[in-house]
């Protein structure tokens, strides 16, 4: 099955799931004919640009490609307004313009390391709808079906991203780094969704306010 075809798939579904979810605000028509219309300029000026950024840094090396990917991946956690994930969150537009930027441009890096222009197309595509509007999706989701929706985002994203790492790294790979890649995914997983919050929840146990009749500080002027 084309990558465009499974991408339009997820695409259909996700804006199926915000108007499933979506209060009567986000889900009114004159809206989602601005989305959708949206939608299709950023599409078509990815498919026709996707030549030109295809071979923008081809002149640039592949460990410099990766170094930078990963730098602006970092800069994308740092600055994602996690804020836009509580219920009484009021949307405020440029919240994520550097974290969406930054996300953007690690997807151009790797996605000059692809064979064709296509691949390139594709690539950038899919980082846009996991950087802007997969977030949008969430946040209405945990907002309406509360922890059951929590739970099911939890699991979709976990079979969703091992379905996909599967025939990349599973099928490639000599058999102690397929043993070491399972290992270390499982491991980051139960650590993340499992151990982590755990965690934090027992730690809020044994957190304490200590009171006193201290002296205030007074600065002494010399």
């Amino acid at each position: 099955m084309p990558a465009s075809t499974v991408l339009m798939f997820f695409v259909t579904t996700g804006y199926l799931l915000f108007w499933f979810f979506g209060t009567s605000e986000q889900v009114n028509l004159q809206r989602a004919l601005f989305h959708i219309r949206t939608g299709l300029v950023i599409f078509t000026f990815s498919l026709i640009l996707a030549p030109i950024l295809h071979s923008l840094l081809a002149t640039v090396s592949t460990d410099s490609i990766y170094a930078m990917a990963g730098l602006f991946f970092l800069v994308n956690w740092a600055c994602t307004d996690y804020t836009t994930q509580l219920a009484d969150y009021a949307y405020e537009p440029g919240s994520n313009t550097t974290a969406f930027s930054s996300s953007l441009l690690a997807a151009l890096c790797l996605a000059s390391r692809l064979p064709t222009p296509y691949h390139t197309f594709v690539l950038i595509a899919a980082g846009t709808v996991l950087f802007a509007l997969w977030p949008s999706l969430v946040q209405v989701i945990r907002v309406r079906a509360g922890k059951a929706g929590q739970l099911c985002l939890t699991l979709f994203a976990f079979l969703f991203s091992n379905t996909f790492l599967w025939p990349i790294v599973y099928h490639e790979a000599p058999m102690e780094y397929k043993v070491l890649i399972s290992i270390a995914n499982l491991t980051l997983i139960v650590l993340i969704n499992f151990i982590g919050p755990w965690v934090l929840v027992r730690m809020q146990r044994i957190k304490r306010n200590i009171h006193g009749p201290w002296d205030e500080a007074v600065v002494q002027q010399s």
